[in-house]
């Protein structure tokens, strides 16, 4: 869930369940950024507020189809998150 500030930032709240059932619940504020060729780009910070702690920063930034790499991964359920 999210809400969007005057600023156009997100103040999100989400919950996750890991490959080994642990629910971690989490708050992020996230910028989204519009690239010279219209991707977007968001600068998020967050930390997890129930599991197992931490924090960081992620940039998650859009692939147009045309850069997709021909083979994807596959989902790994024996991967831990």
């Amino acid at each position: 869930m999210a809400r969007a500030a005057p600023d156009c930032s997100l103040d999100m709240r989400y919950q996750h369940m890991s490959n080994d059932g642990v629910l971690k619940t989490g708050e992020c504020r996230s910028l989204p950024e519009v690239l010279a060729d219209g991707r977007l780009r968001v600068h998020e910070s967050w930390q997890w507020t129930l599991g197992t702690g931490g924090s960081g920063t992620s940039v998650i930034e859009e692939i147009r189809e045309a850069d997709e790499p021909k083979h994807p991964r596959r989902h790994d359920p024996s991967r831990k998150e």
